[in-house]
């Protein structure tokens, strides 16, 4: 077996995803997410829900993943996601769709958080959240 570990073309923050029902290829992304407010306007905090979109190449075999929450500065894991097990393409070239249904999270403050891809464990691809 390979031991090659799957390219991440891209990884999105975002508040949901729909699948096509006529062209299961076809996805469509709804509130694209960089920056988020999760504070209620008396300051308290509430629980949050969004989707992480991977399109990865190269996934000659499947395995387990998951994606971890944590804090910027102090390396903090504030979540941690379900495993899912990846079934490997049928062509590793072309793009695969893996998506990841996270939360509910708390972010305890205001800051950055990388969500982190891992694969078999191995931190594969992170992206940033600005938590305001």
């Amino acid at each position: 077996m390979l031991e090659v570990d799957p390219i991440v073309r891209h990884m999105l923050l975002c508040e949901d995803v729909h699948v096509n029902k006529s062209n299961p290829r076809k996805l469509n992304l709804f509130g694209l997410i960089s920056n988020l407010r999760p504070l209620t306007s008396e300051g308290n905090a509430r629980l949050v829900t969004l989707c992480v979109l991977l399109q990865l190449t190269e996934l000659y075999s499947g395995g387990p993943a998951d994606i971890i929450v944590r804090e910027d500065e102090t390396d903090e894991r504030i979540y941690t996601s379900t495993t899912n097990l990846i079934q490997p393409a049928a062509n590793p070239l072309f793009l695969a769709s893996i998506l990841f249904r996270i939360g509910p999270i708390e972010f305890p403050y205001p800051g950055l958080y990388w969500f982190v891809f891992r694969y078999y464990d191995k931190e594969i691809a992170q992206e940033l959240l600005t938590v305001r």
